[in-house]
């Protein structure tokens, strides 16, 4: 691990952990990455495995995304300065806390770590760590898209997402 201006290589980290990174410390993905990064907020975590995210959007957040090729997000997501973002198991309560009666709602899903620096795991709800992104989201790095279904008044995901 490293702070301030040092960057420390380390040899080995196993696969499928979190890594506990405090305020200024700097982070560079590999050694052939362009990827070097400061963390600004404490504690944050690294999520050294990749796995898919998930970014719920309203009809007309999906529209402008994809017309402009990228976005900053919600209205909530621009005040709170990252773009919320949802694992599998995050999606449901996601959707029941804030976006409770919408309607034609999508959901865009996004590789961890094609994200790669701007992506930080954060205390959120319940204090569970939530992948929040730091900076515009590219339309090139989705990797899928789906509607929401509603049905009987509860949003319905696909199989295998709930």
């Amino acid at each position: 691990m490293a702070t301030g201006n040092h960057v420390r290589q380390m040899a080995w980290i196993p696969r499928n952990r979190q890594i506990r990174f405090e305020t200024g410390t700097r982070i560079r993905q590999s050694s052939s990455s362009t990827c070097d990064c400061v963390l600004t907020s404490s504690p944050a975590f690294i999520q050294l495995k990749t796995m898919t995210v998930y970014k719920v959007l309203r009809r007309n957040e999906l529209i402008g995304f994809l017309a402009s090729a990228r976005t900053r997000g919600s209205t909530a997501d621009e005040r709170d300065g990252f773009i919320h973002l949802s694992t599998a198991s995050q999606l449901p309560g996601t959707l029941d806390k804030h976006f409770g009666g919408e309607k034609e709602l999508s959901v865009l899903s996004f590789e961890s770590r094609e994200l790669g620096c701007n992506l930080r795991w954060e205390h959120s709800r319940n204090g569970r760590l939530f992948p929040h992104y730091y900076g515009e989201l590219e339309a090139e790095l989705i990797q899928s898209w789906f509607p929401v279904k509603r049905v009987s008044g509860r949003h319905v995901l696909p199989a295998g997402l709930n």
